[in-house]
């Protein structure tokens, strides 16, 4: 197994890591980068405004929680100050985190419990007219439409373009897999090898733990004793490749502590990855690829099946 102090292994992903810089700021050309801005600030112009439809300028809340939780990521930024998913948990214990994510619908007591919290943390300068129960006016709206769009977008911008990337790599991985003739079976929680033939793979998956099961981008069977669980991870800058890592090292070790010897967590990685962060990734014995050099990727595929 290499390491992050392996010499030449070293070498090869510094500079993997210096290239994978050089081909993501060479993605952000001025013109296609605007153009994708503008579009995910109208997605979210549509969305705030739906919000304000739907809650009835936000003086039904309960109501429409008990419909649907998409409204959630609109009325948490409403808070003063806006709030993350994690801190509306700390803060409404019943509030199920998957509602905004599903847009399900929150239980009743939820529901009740979010409007209680809205009404005491509500940013009452941007929601002037619930203090007289009144409608918003034009003006209001269009204060509110001004302040939430970009807070919203810039959030909603580096998450759809991360996830567009990820999803490009994940489909290069299966078009590289299908070329060598491996076969794609249906996606369904893999609890050992046997669910899993040799030269067999599955896309969005799952694999057991001992506590729980764990998402993998791309599970593969490398041969009868030893299945391949893949995380793609695109990252937008060097404190965002901290996260990306440390979430594949919390994979890695929940998998390493079921399934011992017979499963090797690999990552593959594009974007903005500092080396530091690569290095933690060999340290814990996880295979480290490159988006823009899938041969060494082949070549290992190759070697053990």
């Amino acid at each position: 197994m290499t390491t992050a102090k392996s010499g030449a292994d070293e070498a090869y992903h510094r500079e993997a890591a210096a290239k994978a810089v050089e081909i993501y700021v060479g993605g952000m050309a001025p013109d296609p980068l605007a153009a994708e801005w503008r579009q995910v600030c109208r997605a979210v112009r549509k969305e705030i405004l739906r919000t304000l439809i739907e809650t009835k300028g936000l003086r039904d809340l309960q109501e429409s929680l008990t419909k649907t939780g998409r409204h959630i990521l609109v009325l948490r930024h409403l808070f003063a100050p806006p709030i993350s998913q994690d801190q509306l948990k700390l803060i409404v214990k019943s509030y199920p985190k998957g509602a905004e994510k599903g847009s399900t619908r929150l239980s009743k007591q939820a529901a009740e419990d979010f409007a209680a919290a809205f009404a005491a943390r509500r940013d009452k300068n941007l929601t002037a007219w619930l203090s007289t129960n009144a409608n918003p006016n034009r003006r209001q709206i269009k204060k509110l439409l001004d302040t939430l769009t970009p807070m919203i977008s810039n959030q909603r911008f580096n998450t759809v373009r991360r996830n567009r990337l990820s999803d490009e790599q994940e489909k290069a991985v299966v078009a590289l897999l299908e070329t060598k003739g491996w076969v794609r079976s249906p996606s369904t929680t893999v609890n050992n090898t046997a669910d899993l033939p040799p030269q067999h793979f599955m896309r969005k998956t799952r694999c057991k733990t001992r506590t729980a099961t764990k998402e993998v981008d791309i599970a593969c069977g490398v041969n009868p004793s030893l299945i391949m669980a893949m995380e793609c991870k695109v990252s937008n800058d060097a404190t965002n490749s901290v996260k990306r890592v440390s979430d594949v090292m919390d994979k890695t070790k929940a998998w390493n502590d079921q399934w011992g010897g017979f499963i090797q967590t690999a990552a593959l990685l594009q974007g903005v990855v500092a080396y530091k962060d690569v290095a933690r990734l060999l340290d814990s014995d996880v295979l480290v690829f490159w988006s823009h050099d899938l041969q060494p990727l082949a070549d290992w595929l190759d070697a053990r099946a």
